[in-house]
């Protein structure tokens, strides 16, 4: 039987368009204090040259280029795909604003060693938001992998995650879902200036419904109340207000009807419209999250070691 050192975990980044956070969570991940034996960044289809710039600073990490935008669903299901080629015992993944701690992976490792086989998500900060099933540096065992399967790649955006780890690794696996008390990481929420785009409604109404209806078969007279009040709601109150009420109406009759896949193109609205964080809001999150990690006895040096491996020199 392998010890908890030596077994093999294979980090999975997604990015999209964000070459930044793309880089740092290849520093973060590399830095760690309890090594990873392999990092695949999953592009999704970028236009802002992080394919080139990550082969050319980390030649470590393997580049999973894409030829299209698959959404969170079909990048994670990917790159999912070619972890669980490198006979890895864990896949880490890992979303591009995710902040990590440089001791994450080394406490969720532990935690995940603690049988029996459970899927282990880092603790959240800031405290005031909600853990959720996102892929905030989730540490999942690649026999629970082997036995439901890889992420559904049709849902492409939204309740991909809560159809993988409630759904069917929870649920249908009967596999346990624990947080760590001691891996950390920061993914602050999302400030709408404008609501959300059309195509985003569209998904989340279209997920939900399918969610409710296909799969889980409960709750569904719930559902699509609140989907039906928020129509209304952004219909007379948002800017643009019936074209995406619209989206949402169509959203609903799709996942009624089962229509899913890439059905709907993000192209046709920049997300830069809708979200008003900018990079030096981003940075001074990060730099909280630092100087909470050295405070709190969390961080392994005074200055974050991830913040200095050689493979973040240009």
């Amino acid at each position: 039987m392998r010890e908890p050192a030596d077994k093999r975990v294979t980090a999975v980044i997604l990015t999209h368009n964000r070459l930044d956070g793309a880089v740092k969570r290849c520093i973060e991940v590399l830095g760690q204090t309890r090594p990873v034996d392999a990092v695949i960044l999953v592009d999704n289809a970028s236009s802002d040259g992080t394919a080139e710039e990550i082969e050319r600073r980390f030649p470590r990490v393997t580049v999973l280029r894409l030829p299209e935008n698959l959404g969170p669903a079909g990048g994670f299901a990917a790159g999912f795909t070619a972890a669980m080629k490198r006979q890895c015992e864990y896949i880490w993944a890992i979303d591009d604003d995710v902040i990590l701690s440089s001791r994450c992976l080394e406490y969720l490792l532990e935690d995940a060693e603690i049988p029996p086989p459970r899927v282990v998500f880092p603790h959240r900060l800031p405290a005031d938001q909600k853990h959720g099933v996102a892929w905030r540096g989730i540490l999942v065992p690649a026999e629970i992998v082997r036995a439901v399967g890889v992420p559904r790649a049709d849902l492409f955006w939204h309740v991909e995650d809560t159809e993988y780890f409630i759904n069917r690794i929870r649920d249908e696996g009967g596999f346990g879902l624990t947080v760590s008390t001691r891996a950390t990481v920061w993914h602050g929420a999302h400030r709408p200036r404008k609501g959300f785009p059309a195509w985003k409604l569209y998904y989340q109404a279209r997920n939900a419904i399918y969610y409710r209806f296909h799969l889980r078969k409960r709750g569904r007279a719930k559902a699509v109340a609140r989907l039906l009040a928020r129509i209304v709601v952004i219909f007379f109150r948002e800017e643009r207000g019936p074209a995406k009420a619209w989206m949402m109406v169509r959203g609903i009759r799709d996942g009624s009807f089962g229509i899913m896949g890439k059905t709907v193109d993000p192209r046709s609205e920049p997300p830069s419209v809708y979200f008003s964080e900018s990079a030096a809001e981003r940075q001074a999150e990060e730099d909280a999250f630092r100087r909470w990690e050295r405070s709190s006895g969390f961080a392994s040096e005074p200055e974050v070691k991830a913040l200095s491996h050689p493979e973040a020199r240009g």
